[in-house]
This record gives C-alpha cells, structure tokens and sequence, in this order.
C-alpha cells in the first residue's frame, strides 16, 4: 500500500516527549563536577599568590622597622659621640629589643636621661597594632618595651662597640658585614640565623 506524502512526513519526524524536553534543562551531574574543579584549582591559586603577598609585605614593613632601629642608634651616635649600651655583656652579637632591653629602648625614644640627657627621640616608631606585631609594645602604663616585626617577635640588634674599620664579623649569620650597626627580624619561623631571616643588609 502506498503511503499518502503527508503521511509519510509525519512518521520520518523524530519525536521528543516533554520528559525529554525537561531532562535537557541544567547540568548533568558530570558538568557541575567539572565546574567545580575549575573553581577549586582556581581558588588553590589565588589562595598561593595572596599567601606569597602577605608574606612578602611582612617581610618589608619587618626590614624597614629593623632600619629605623639602626637608623636611630647613629643618630644617637651622631648627637653624643657612641653608641647606646645594651645589657648584653659582649659586642657582635645579637640582642634582642625586648623587657630584657626597655633601658636600651627608653635611651632611643627619648625617655631616659642618664645616657640621652637631651632626652632626644631618637627612636619614633607606631604603637605595635593591636599592641601585638609590626611596631612598639607598650605596657599599660604606655611605656614602651618591645619592638616587635610583623609576626610578633622582637627586632634584634649588633652593634659593633670596637669600630673595626673591616666591618661586623656575626659568626653564623655573616662573616663580613660592613656597618657598625645592623638589625635582623628573625622571620616567620622566630628564630635567628635561618633563611627566613630579614637582615637590614640585604634585601627583603
């Protein structure tokens, strides 16, 4: 029998049912898995880059708080001829600016004045934020006793009190430095002499 020609359009259509019209609305299962990889790794991303940035800004606002305390020892050598003594019983080596050294602090901020009698600030530096990192710690009087880097821990000093012509010789930390003064953030690991060290003669 012949098929009359609207007949036969009809049964060559493919026919789609409305279930098959709403099943092709959204995301298979496997898409959204893609997608959501996509933002992971993307997110793993961003997450090192930031990481990497923080930790390079703690590093030079560290540097720079380290310099403004060498700054400040020659100044204080500049106005009365020598150095301020720290409590530490041998020169070259490492002290840090902490209560053990509020003497120290006090004659560099100008609020002792047995050693600085012109009561000079030499040492002028923000409040620790949050009385925490990146600053001076003071006590609740207000008085300072610490200065501290970016991760909480104190700045440290070595100031060379013999004025050898061939510079500091930090057993160590550094052989050769040329300067009668240097300072040193211990890092994010908080102790000295590792690599995450931030020294005053070198680049952050």
């Amino acid at each position: 029998m012949k098929l009359h020609p609207t007949q036969d359009s009809r049964l060559s259509r493919p026919k789609f049912s409305r279930v098959n019209r709403s099943q092709r609305k959204g995301f298979t299962l496997v898409e959204l898995l893609v997608v959501l990889a996509i933002i992971a790794t993307l997110a793993s991303i961003s997450y090192g880059a930031i990481t990497r940035y923080l930790e390079n800004g703690r590093k030079s606002e560290s540097h720079l708080l380290a310099q403004t305390a060498v700054k400040a020892c020659e100044d204080f050598k500049e106005e009365y001829g020598y150095y301020p003594k720290s409590l530490s019983p041998t020169a070259d080596k490492f002290f840090a600016l902490d209560s053990a050294e509020q003497k120290f602090i006090l004659i560099l901020t100008g609020e002792e004045d047995e050693f600085n009698t012109n009561q000079r600030r030499f040492l002028d530096v923000n409040k620790a934020k949050k009385n925490q990192i990146n600053g001076m710690k003071v006590d609740a009087s207000d008085v300072p006793v610490a200065l501290v880097d970016s991760w909480g821990n104190p700045i440290y000093l070595a100031i060379d009190y013999d004025f050898k012509p061939d510079g500091m010789k930090l057993e160590g930390i550094d052989e050769n430095i040329q300067a009668s003064v240097v300072g040193v953030s211990a890092g994010a690991d908080g102790e000295l002499g590792t690599e995450d060290d931030v020294r005053t003669w070198e680049k952050p």
